[in-house]
């Protein structure tokens, strides 16, 4: 278990220094329903807490923003991001979510988009 220093610790740290600590790779699932794309994440034992895995200038100047609190957002892949963008999240909760589930209920679900890569 991390403690909160540790934490506080990890997140202060630059893109050079992230990358020289030890972690897993685990895949985010896009939360749209019969949806199987994804991105990829940096588990560094802070969940709900994980760093977007990209090798940019953005995530070397700015690490920060690159920090993903999966129990407060969900994930859309690039073509439901486009939907979403064209026409708003509404549309995307009604089309592609179960209609059963509200907003809250999907917040509180995000966490299983997180799967480990074999």
């Amino acid at each position: 278990m991390v403690i909160m220093e540790d934490q506080e610790y990890i997140l202060s740290l630059t893109k050079e220094e992230l990358d020289s600590l030890p972690y897993d790779v685990l895949r985010w699932k896009c939360c749209c329903k019969e949806c199987d794309r994804g991105t990829t994440v940096r588990d560094y034992g802070i969940a709900p807490l994980y760093f977007l895995n990209r090798n940019s200038r953005g995530s070397e100047k700015n690490p920060s923003k690159y920090w993903m609190n999966t129990s407060k957002i969900v994930w859309l892949c690039g073509k439901h991001y486009a939907i979403m963008k064209r026409c708003g999240f509404d549309y995307i909760l009604l089309k592609y979510f179960n209609k059963a589930t509200n907003p809250e209920g999907i917040v509180k679900s995000v966490n299983q988009g997180i799967e480990k890569i074999t």
